[in-house]
């Protein structure tokens, strides 16, 4: 609960439109009681070890090279078209850089996951192999898509197209932040009496973030709040809130009790790297039709396409025609990003069906566990060198 607290208190005021004002501020408060809230919950261990033994089971070289390949193509896919043109060295050399490492680090990876030592890889390979485990973990990738463009994007729209404070966009996006729990508890409840739904429920909540992404993506430019966003926004909160849940208790039964942990981790990386993709990908949008629209609408002035470009909170020299023809060009770029979202939602019910039809080739969801647990008991000892 306190770290969705935290989450949540820190990103409807972000965004290229916002800069800090003391509204800001009051995000503070609440961030220092949410972190209170998650310390005390954090539960005491008489067995906390930091010694050398722990430090060689961390794959250093491995982490390193994620963080190499994945911001250069973070980089390149939000500035090009944009700030830089596609063709340019700025872009293809970050891009062609961040595939390389890429490649390095999947290989690195499979030679670590290879080697028979204590070293224990960050992203092992082998979760690729397996058809319903790769699937897993591709499923919460494209989720992590539209969780970070909902909770982030929404916020930054209300501000820019709707011109309403950084608070109100942070009230207005309620009906979504208080939808995901309630779904997400719904969800465990159902998944704890009957696990055999566990991917019709996949399919369910992918099939209701495909229909919500959709209809942001034609969300009308006025400057008034349509209603019908508010039951948007439910769809959306009820799509991720089983997406949140359900994953966790597929990975519990098709991966190995040794895996749990690398698993969880990596599914939590995976989202978070989902998202930061489609972030880069509807800033791209956004500011691919900021640079289209805006010298149309401002008669080519460049100081007043700059001004618009870096923030609406100072509209000094701006007529109110152009103020609101302004506003309507960022809604027409937020509603192009949510289309591409569009492309990897339904990528996601297609992974959703994919999931269920290879668990039943299999024999449904009560072979797979056995098959687990068989695995388990055989699994020999591993020398560490």
């Amino acid at each position: 609960m306190a770290v969705d607290i935290l989450y949540q208190v820190r990103t409807p005021t972000q965004g290229p439109m916002k800069k800090p004002t003391p509204a800001d501020q009051e995000s503070i408060p609440l961030a220092s009681i949410a972190t209170l809230i998650l310390g005390c919950a954090i539960p005491a261990s008489n067995e906390v070890k930091t010694n050398r033994e722990t430090f060689k089971k961390l794959d250093f070289v491995g982490s390193f090279l994620s963080v190499c390949w994945l911001i250069p193509i973070l980089f390149a896919l939000q500035e090009g078209g944009s700030q830089y043109s596609w063709s340019s060295g700025e872009i293809i050399g970050p891009l062609v850089g961040g595939i390389v490492a890429l490649i390095t680090f999947i290989a690195y990876e499979t030679w670590l996951q290879n080697q028979n030592n204590s070293r224990e890889p960050i992203f092992p390979v082998k979760f690729l192999q397996d058809p319903v485990q790769g699937l897993l973990l591709l499923n919460v990738l494209f989720t992590g898509f539209a969780f970070y463009t909902s909770i982030i994007i929404l916020p930054q729209r209300f501000q820019a197209v709707n011109s309403v404070s950084a608070s109100r966009a942070g009230v207005l996006l309620l009906t979504f932040t208080l939808t995901v729990p309630v779904f997400s508890l719904l969800a465990g409840i159902v998944l704890a009496k009957k696990p055999e739904l566990t991917y019709y429920l996949l399919i369910i909540g992918t099939g209701l973030v495909l229909t919500a992404t959709a209809c942001f993506s034609d969300l009308p430019v006025d400057h008034a709040i349509s209603n019908r966003q508010y039951g948007f926004e439910v769809l959306m909160g009820a799509g991720l809130g089983v997406l949140s849940s359900t994953p966790y208790v597929a990975l519990k039964m098709t991966f190995p009790e040794r895996d749990t942990a690398t698993g969880t981790g990596a599914m939590n990386m995976l989202r978070a790297m989902g998202g930061c993709i489609g972030l880069a990908v509807c800033d791209a949008m956004l500011s691919s039709r900021l640079d289209d629209d805006l010298p149309t609408v401002l008669s080519g002035n460049p100081e007043l396409i700059q001004i618009a470009k870096e923030s609406l909170n100072n509209a000094s020299g701006f007529s109110a025609d152009q103020l609101m023809l302004v506003r309507q060009v960022y809604g027409r770029g937020y509603d192009d990003g949510f289309r591409v979202m569009i492309a990897f939602a339904g990528a996601n019910v297609v992974v959703a069906g994919l999931l269920f039809l290879s668990t039943y080739r299999r024999g449904g969801i009560d072979r797979i566990v056995a098959a687990v647990k068989a695995s388990e008991g055989q699994r020999e000892p591993r020398t560490v060198t």
